[in-house]
């Protein structure tokens, strides 16, 4: 099982970096490690935050390992009377991979990375920036 670390992604220029740090471990089957983008916003509530949990499944008859992903991106605004940050909204993003408990381990390694890399592709990515799916 992998050890959880802070997470260095791009930000939407492509060439400055965000940390995503590690807030939480797992603490076992369903509960969600989080981590939490510390350097934007003033509280919690207005940081986006990604949780990942692991637990048994099944998909289509089969037993599996289920693992969630989820992202909760808060969008904020200062209030014009208070002076106060609220937060506007929530850009929510959730991911299920079922993998197959006999699946061989080169195959979910490519299934893991392909997955990743189709969800990361500017395509995908694009679909999401514009609302629309390519034509």
């Amino acid at each position: 099982m992998p050890q959880q670390a802070d997470i260095t992604v791009k930000k939407n220029d492509g060439t400055t970096d965000i940390v995503y740090t590690k807030m939480s471990p797992a603490g076992g089957d369903g509960v969600p490690a989080i981590w939490r983008s510390n350097s934007v916003g003033n509280s919690a509530a207005t940081r986006p935050e990604v949780r990942v949990h692991s637990k048994n499944g099944t998909y289509k008859g089969q037993e599996t390992r289920s693992s969630t992903k989820t992202m909760v991106f808060p969008w904020t605004y200062v209030d014009s009377t208070t002076g106060l940050t609220k937060v506007g909204g929530h850009a929510f993003f959730k991911g299920v991979w079922e993998v197959p408990k006999g699946m061989p381990q080169t195959d979910v390694n490519e299934f893991a990375s392909q997955t990743a890399n189709i969800v990361d592709h500017a395509q995908v990515v694009d679909t999401v920036k514009d609302g629309f799916a390519p034509n």
